[in-house]
């Protein structure tokens, strides 16, 4: 039951989490740039993601990097140690497959 809910909220986060780049018009320049929702000094879930591993809660930690996933990019800190800790996340929740 306890697998069923895991997936379920990944599910969720899926579905829902991804950021979506917003047009803005510069009136200095000719074309739209693409500004992206997400700021990479937005650490929130990145750090109650570390907090609830050092406490071994798993599977609240892998929901908060999961979401701290979405909403960056690879180019932003932490990013790589997010990937990290997610797939260790996976691996103690018995999600070893999808830890890889």
């Amino acid at each position: 039951m306890r697998a069923y809910i895991i997936i379920c909220w990944v599910v969720i986060f899926i579905g829902c989490g991804t950021t979506q780049p917003v047009l803005r018009h510069n009136p200095s320049e000719s074309t739209h740039s693409v500004v992206h929702k997400s700021q990479p000094a937005d650490r929130a879930d990145f750090d109650r993601g570390y907090a609830a591993y050092e406490k071994r809660k798993f599977a609240r930690a892998g929901l908060f990097f999961f979401r701290f996933l979405n909403k960056h990019t690879p180019d932003d800190a932490d990013y790589e140690w997010a990937q990290f800790f997610f797939g260790i996340c996976l691996k103690r929740t018995g999600f070893s497959h999808a830890s890889v």
